[in-house]
């Protein structure tokens, strides 16, 4: 039988193993739910803050730079939060400062980057666009860069874009993803962005979706397992 074979190959009681995966699993689920409150708690208190530095006036500009920072701060806490249950080295580097060389078959060369790099054992792993909004034309956008990356220079390197807010049109979404340079695409809010109603207004604003938190740290939580 299947049971047998595995207890032979791996000199383990099947049901054994059975519990210890049930084990593992609950443990990942209870660190999950610690990880989707410390990001919800970091997400609410922004956003009080932003909504503080709108009275003010002339504040647009600041109001932009803090919700781009929120965008990129949220897929930071994640891949470090679960970094800290495995005993791997790991690092989240901001493109701007870690720009990654891709070299054609000429030699010639063009120096590429993204919002994050994600780092395992000093192999670059995954990397990722942050948004506190996406519409097509940022979506175009990351999709060269990544098919740069991919192609020039490795193309196991995984590749997502997570971002706060959905401003894209589902056709072209749907149209620049079969490219295949994009492995994922994860919105942690519910419904499409208004401009008239931003998020850091408090009659506008939108809770972070567990479920989707979840989904994400589910994905990025492969790579420490792998």
């Amino acid at each position: 039988t299947t049971t047998e074979l595995f207890e032979k190959r791996t000199g383990i009681k099947y049901e054994n193993w059975i519990q210890a995966m049930s084990i593992e699993s609950r443990k990942s689920n209870i660190n999950n739910k610690l990880i989707i409150d410390k990001v919800k708690s970091y997400y609410n208190k922004e956003l009080d803050s932003i909504t503080k530095i709108a009275m003010k006036d002339n504040a647009g500009g600041k109001i932009r730079a803090r919700m781009g920072a929120l965008g990129e701060k949220i897929p930071e806490l994640i891949w470090s939060y679960i970094g800290e249950e495995y005993d791997l080295e790991n690092k989240i580097k901001k493109g701007e400062t870690d720009k990654i060389l891709c070299e054609n078959q000429n030699g010639n060369t063009i120096l590429k980057q993204v919002d994050k790099h994600c780092y395992i054992n000093s192999i670059l792993k995954l990397t990722i666009e942050c948004k506190c909004w996406l519409d097509a034309s940022m979506m175009e956008r990351a999709n060269s860069d990544f098919r740069l990356i991919k192609e020039y220079v490795n193309n196991d390197i995984k590749s997502i874009i997570v971002s706060l807010e959905n401003a894209t049109n589902n056709k072209s979404e749907m149209f620049i993803m079969d490219e295949g340079h994009i492995d994922k695409v994860f919105y942690l809010l519910d419904g499409k962005r208004r401009a008239d109603m931003p998020i850091w207004k408090k009659d506008y604003r939108k809770e972070l979706n567990s479920e989707k938190i979840n989904d994400l740290i589910n994905y990025v939580r492969v790579f420490y397992e792998i």
